[in-house]
């Protein structure tokens, strides 16, 4: 088990909410807690914390940037549904790269969404879920 603290300081005026992990099929159980001065701030941190993941196993999951990768929003984009065009590369011969404007590119998860904060997350057989106490 986890715990996430925003404000050590003010840890004894903060609210306790706690995450969920269920396996399809299966009961939910207790995961970890988040501490919070609210459901919204509480809400940030849980989607911070589950999208946090695919840096470690990314799954073919890669966060792109709308200024640099040239992609509609900042957000994770999964590789594997996506259609990709590549571009040979001039400074070195029989390279790739990736032309991220021209492909058919899926959004995974938007940075605004983390940004905003969700209260449920799925990923393969499990989900995660914040209750608001």
């Amino acid at each position: 088990m986890f715990t996430f603290v925003h404000n050590k300081q003010n840890k004894n005026k903060m609210n306790t909410y706690n995450v969920t992990k269920k396996r399809d099929g299966q009961s939910a159980k207790h995961d970890y807690q988040i501490y919070a001065l609210d459901f919204a701030a509480a809400k940030k941190q849980f989607s911070s914390d589950m999208t946090k993941d695919n840096y470690e196993k990314s799954n073919n999951f890669v966060f792109l940037w709308a200024e640099i990768d040239s992609v509609p929003l900042n957000g994770w984009y999964d590789l594997q549904a996506s259609t990709i065009r590549t571009l040979s590369d001039p400074d070195c011969p029989g390279t790739v790269i990736h032309d991220y404007a021209r492909s058919e590119m899926h959004l995974f998860c938007a940075q605004e969404d983390i940004d905003e904060g969700f209260e449920k997350w799925n990923e393969d057989v499990w989900t995660w879920e914040i209750l608001d106490n």
